[in-house]
């Protein structure tokens, strides 16, 4: 994912990012500010961490909206939810969209008024 575009990869045009929750995460949220800076569309989901630099420079510095689920996210066939809150990140020019299909599951905020 890391050697590819994120751009238009499908009809929405939009593209969908479950990042490796490891060491590795930074590299792809600065993927992400940089396809975002270039036209794409992402929705990013990552771990809540706004005590880190990436959150700061590559979420709150960046992105459009971001979500803060209202519990912890389980996945299906999971034995247990996450052991840490997570976040939904999206960069792109739908941002009041992405609060009314998203808005609901947590407290988003939008951080610009779009591109």
């Amino acid at each position: 994912g890391l050697s590819r575009a994120w751009t238009c990869h499908t009809d929405v045009g939009l593209t969908y990012v479950n990042c490796p929750y490891g060491r590795e995460l930074s590299l792809w949220t600065t993927k992400a500010r940089q396809q975002a800076a270039l036209g794409a569309e992402i929705i990013l989901l990552t771990p809540a961490r706004p005590d880190t630099q990436w959150w700061h420079r590559d979420i709150i510095g960046a992105a459009d909206a971001v979500l803060c689920w209202k519990r912890r996210l389980k996945f299906r066939g999971a034995p247990a939810s996450a052991p840490f809150p997570s976040a939904l990140t999206y960069y792109g020019p739908r941002g009041e969209r992405c609060v009314e299909v998203f808005g609901s599951r947590g407290w988003m905020v939008r951080l610009r008024g779009g591109r």
